[in-house]
């Protein structure tokens, strides 16, 4: 789906209702399919450290792909922060207001929440460490510490394409990219206009890093190798 916002920035999105199909967290590392499962044990080293977005859609059989975490180094693909993909976590937790909170997900289920609130998320299958974390309870995010920084100035008040999930209640997913926009113009956007009216909501990697692939189209940018990524899935019967 496509709108436009009220400044005139273009957001496409996917929604996705989660009594139907999952959305889970993919990492090149974590062979989903049992035939698969042994080379993880047996020959660590031999698996990719990352993937770009086609190539996610197409060795995981995914519905859609949407850049993920943000990437700590590209040579090799390196997540900065948590990632857990079908119960492997094979990141540690990472420090900054970057990466605040969680993306989480298990069959029928997703949440976003704040590192400090929880930093283990052990009831999940699946988290990536991402952030900042827009909204929560459909109520913005108000970190004094956080907005009084330099890095997050700059972060949030130049215009880049930004990536984000947001969930509307216990049923639907929206997983989202946008034109170059300002942090504050999207997160009112999110929690206001009704085509979003979001409870939770996280920010994912943007500018050149951003990209959503539906199918064999893409919106953004796939240029690199992503260490993980979120996928929607269609639900194993």
């Amino acid at each position: 789906m496509q709108t436009e916002l009220s400044n005139g920035v273009d957001v496409h999105y996917l929604r996705v209702s989660l009594d139907k199909f999952d959305v889970r967290v993919l990492a090149a590392r974590v062979p989903l399919f049992e035939s698969a499962q042994q080379s993880l044990k047996s020959n660590p080293e031999r698996l990719a450290s990352g993937y770009s977005l086609q190539d996610y859609l197409r060795r995981y059989r995914a519905l859609a792909v949407l850049s993920g975490g943000y990437i700590d180094s590209y040579s090799p693909p390196t997540p900065l922060g948590v990632v857990r993909s079908n119960g492997y976590q094979v990141s540690p937790i990472h420090q900054s207001w970057l990466v605040d909170g969680f993306f989480c997900s298990k069959p029928g289920h997703a949440e976003i929440t704040k590192v400090d609130m929880d930093p283990l998320r052990r009831t999940f299958s699946d988290c990536v460490q991402s952030g900042p974390v827009l909204l929560l309870g459909n109520k913005k995010i108000n970190d004094s510490s956080r907005e009084q920084l330099e890095n997050y100035k700059k972060f949030a008040n130049l215009p880049y394409e930004r990536t984000f999930v947001c969930l509307k209640g216990d049923r639907e997913a929206l997983l989202g990219i946008t034109g170059k926009i300002e942090l504050p113009k999207l997160i009112s956007a999110l929690q206001q206009q009704p085509e979003f009216s979001c409870t939770d909501a996280i920010g994912l990697t943007g500018g050149s890093s951003a990209g959503l692939r539906i199918g064999n189209k893409l919106f953004g940018k796939d240029e690199f190798l992503y260490p993980s990524v979120i996928a929607v899935m269609a639900r194993a019967q």
